[in-house]
């Protein structure tokens, strides 16, 4: 119990026990047809058919650790940014997966510990028999998730719009779900069978790859390698017009995806929007007055954490036009002038009297107003 306490200390969301979940049927009407969801929980089984069967040698770790779903996920790990190094390669993750498994004494106790040991396989080898029920219920109730994370995303989507996506189950120490151009993930330490945490994770990984597509098609570009910054770099030949543009996309990115995929119902927000508001002001600051680069990607770096400050302004901008506008908006933001995501925001904040919460400073409100206008 200790062991689960300091873990719940951290920043990781972990769900220590195992319980019962459901899930609901998605009425037919509800799916959009042109989104292709399935999901996998291949590479964990794997996994868990070694570890059951006692039978997992060093050359199969290497096979596991070469598995897609493992590969994605180490290339996200090292394209995130905010994961501290030394980063693990696929020699250090087919280590882990090894040491796990082993039953010396050292490594025995090691497992003991710390579920988060041989980064996080201590965990899946600890409780081999309720992971290995847990992904057979997940396999069980795989199109019913698909259908939900379908469902999640479809009224944000017009009709005529096609995507595919695969979500996979993995085991990826200190992350909760991940995206790269081939894979959305899930650490299934941290997610079992919660289906309103799968759901949501999904839905927003998923739905940061579908912004990429939107970008990508609004601007006439084949390229699946291309960056944000790479799309919304060229619009300004002002280095400092285009940092500010850039940071301003990817709140509006961000905090679109945060949306979409929903937050708990206890979800509070309102102290991040204040953070944000003091970083969004000292990005400003550093970029037109102070002229500090390094200072704007150490805002850069803080605001878009997990659930950082930048998203908590994202999500609130994006909240706010979706009531007045309706879902839609945020289809029409992404293939549009992205300063209209805060243009559009800007009018709703003008009405606001008292002490109700403002986001954005007049300096930094005329700088988007000025930016849209070049």
């Amino acid at each position: 119990m200790r062991i689960h306490r300091i873990n719940a200390r951290s920043n990781f969301q972990i769900n220590p026990k195992f319980k019962k979940r459901k899930i609901a049927d998605i009425p037919p009407d509800k799916i959009h047809p042109g989104l292709e969801i399935k999901v996998s929980t291949d590479a964990i089984m794997d996994v868990l058919n070694h570890y059951l069967a006692r039978n997992l040698s060093k050359k199969d770790a290497i096979e596991i650790a070469n598995n897609p779903t493992f590969q994605q996920m180490l290339i996200n790990r090292k394209e995130v940014g905010y994961i501290p190094k030394p980063l693990p390669d696929e020699k250090d993750l087919a280590t882990f997966i090894y040491q796990a498994a082993q039953n010396d004494p050292v490594a025995t106790i090691w497992r003991w510990l710390n579920p988060w040991n041989c980064f996080g396989f201590a965990e899946i080898y600890n409780n081999d028999s309720s992971y290995y029920a847990i992904c057979s219920e997940l396999n069980q109730n795989a199109e019913k998730i698909a259908a939900a994370v379908n469902a999640k995303l479809s009224i944000y989507l017009p009709e005529d719009f096609k995507f595919q996506e695969q979500i996979d189950f993995g085991v990826n120490w200190g992350i909760l779900s991940w995206g790269t151009e081939n894979r959305v993930g899930l650490n299934i330490i941290l997610v079992k069978n919660d289906y309103p945490l799968i759901i949501r994770q999904a839905s927003s990984q998923t739905f940061r790859k579908i912004q990429q597509k939107i970008m990508r098609d609004t601007h006439n570009i084949s390229s699946q390698d291309v960056h944000i910054k790479d799309i919304v770099g060229s619009r300004y030949s002002n280095i400092y017009d285009k940092l500010f543009y850039e940071v301003l996309a990817q709140i509006l990115i961000e905090g679109t995806a945060s949306y979409v995929g929903g937050k708990k119902d206890s979800g509070v927000i309102i102290d991040g929007i204040k953070e944000g508001r003091d970083l969004l002001n000292q990005v400003y600051y550093s970029l037109y007055e102070d002229v500090n680069i390094r200072t704007v990607r150490v805002c850069e770096s803080e605001g878009f954490s997990i659930n950082g400050p930048f998203v908590a302004i994202g999500y609130s901008i994006t909240q706010k036009l979706v009531k007045k506008y309706g879902p839609e908006i945020i289809y029409s933001v992404l293939t549009d002038n992205y300063l209209d995501f805060y243009l559009k925001y800007l009018d709703i904040e003008d009405t606001f009297h008292g002490k109700k919460l403002k986001i954005f400073d007049p300096e930094t409100k005329n700088k988007i107003r000025e930016l849209s206008l070049k």
